[in-house]
């Protein structure tokens, strides 16, 4: 048996949900309209975007949350929205993704006049579905589709080319809007822009690839490579990375500064640092998202985690899962000195995205106190669902992660032998 102890940018990129419940989100710079005063109440966020002035977060039951300047209404969320997947917040307008790959944006841009900022950016397409992302700018919108195509509307009376989509345009799998550009990520690791290019921000380098994330903001691009460097064009020095920097995961453009989220979970800022948007909070860490909008940033963080000690199909010789099963995988949450596995909600507890299975007519869950390994304390032992499983066949690593019923969070690791 063995027993492993585990120790956006407003121009840029739709936030995605993702497995952080219980993460906090943190804000700074510009706050004229509240934007970088996050809602004391705010709870179970997922996902983060930053627009012009107003801030939108999407929590883990599909609704949103939005606060800061709401003059166009972008702060308004429509009553009736649910099932949102996705969320990206332009200068006016707000966008979301709904799991059902259509998409809903409200705020400026209902009509067409562009006076001031109605410029169609709200306006979504008739029948656009099986979207897969979207991207807000200043008066325009994009949107991903299933098929690698790519969708943009908005910026009339503003338009310089960044609805105009290349012709022919196909294998990409990631947008982002800038204030009046646009770009895309090609399945190849390349990059194509389009737009307003006084500030030479549309003119990708020559022989740039291994690109995995994309920033554009006014006048400049920024994109992440596979490697964890940055690259950047155009602006007024904010293409200028500062030397060294590594390990970035993410990055996200304000109007004139620019954030990169690094692996260690801490924020690199550089740029002119309009109106505090480079003030990042001293000693801010655990920050696993971050998004930019024109002169406030916003970061999502995750709360602190204890270690604990796993055991995946305990008292077997083999840690061998058969995804066809159909079956339920068994795990223990052991218990020491320090930390009483009984303690943790069988209601919080996932295993590799799988959660813990449900018994008694749906009314309890599979979870028992046991002392699986006879050290003489009651471990936690739970069975999960096997097809909920999200591992890749062959020998990996499967991660638990739990809550206990005084908000402690746990995560523990085990390796396992999957069978397709």
């Amino acid at each position: 048996m063995k027993r492993i102890t585990a120790a956006l940018s407003i121009f840029a990129l739709c936030a995605s949900a993702q497995a952080n419940a219980a993460a906090t989100i943190v804000a700074w710079g510009d706050n004229t309209y509240g934007q970088a005063s996050v809602p004391a109440d705010l709870n179970g966020a997922t996902a983060i975007a930053a627009g012009g002035s107003h801030t939108v977060a999407l929590k883990n039951d599909g609704s949103v949350v939005a606060w800061g300047d709401n003059t166009w209404g972008q702060a308004t969320v429509p009553t009736d929205l649910a099932g949102v997947m996705a969320i990206s917040a332009g200068g006016f307008h707000t966008v979301a993704l709904r799991s059902n790959g259509t998409v809903v944006a409200w705020g400026g841009g209902t009509t067409t006049e562009c006076a001031p900022v109605n410029c169609g950016q709200s306006i979504v397409p008739a029948g656009l579905s099986g979207v897969t992302a979207i991207s807000a700018g200043r008066v325009h919108t994009l949107a991903l589709k299933s098929d690698g195509t790519v969708v943009a509307w908005g910026a009339t009376g503003y338009d310089v080319g960044q609805t105009s989509v290349p012709p022919g345009l196909s294998s990409v799998k990631a947008i982002a809007a800038g204030a009046y550009h646009s770009i895309a990520l090609k399945n190849d690791g390349t990059v194509v822009a389009w737009g307003w290019n006084d500030w030479g921000q549309t003119n990708v380098p020559d022989g740039l690839n291994a690109v995995r994330a994309l920033a554009p903001g006014f006048r400049f691009s920024i994109v992440l490579k596979s490697d964890g460097t940055v690259t950047g064009w155009g602006g007024e020095g904010q293409a200028d990375i500062p030397a060294g920097l590594s390990s970035v995961t993410a990055i996200a453009s304000n109007f004139y500064d620019v954030q990169a989220l690094k692996s260690d979970g801490t924020v690199a800022t550089w740029g002119i640092n309009a109106l505090g948007a480079g003030n990042t909070p001293p000693g801010l860490s655990g920050v696993t998202a971050i998004s930019a909008g024109w002169f406030h940033t916003v970061a999502l963080v995750a709360p602190p985690v204890t270690a604990v000690a796993i055991d995946i199909r305990p008292r077997s010789l083999s840690n061998t899962i058969h995804l066809q099963s159909q079956g339920a995988v068994r795990v223990a949450i052991l218990s020491s000195a320090s930390f009483d596995a009984t303690q943790v909600d069988p209601a919080s507890v996932t295993l590799a995205g799988a959660f813990v299975r449900l018994k008694a007519k749906g009314k309890k869950y599979a979870c028992s106190a046991h002392d699986v390994n006879s050290d003489g304390l009651a471990d936690l032992f739970c069975r999960v669902e096997t097809a909920q499983l999200e591992l890749e066949p062959g020998d990996t690593t499967a991660v638990l992660e739990g809550v206990t019923f005084g908000g402690q969070h746990v995560r523990g690791e085990d390796r396992v032998r999957i069978v397709p």
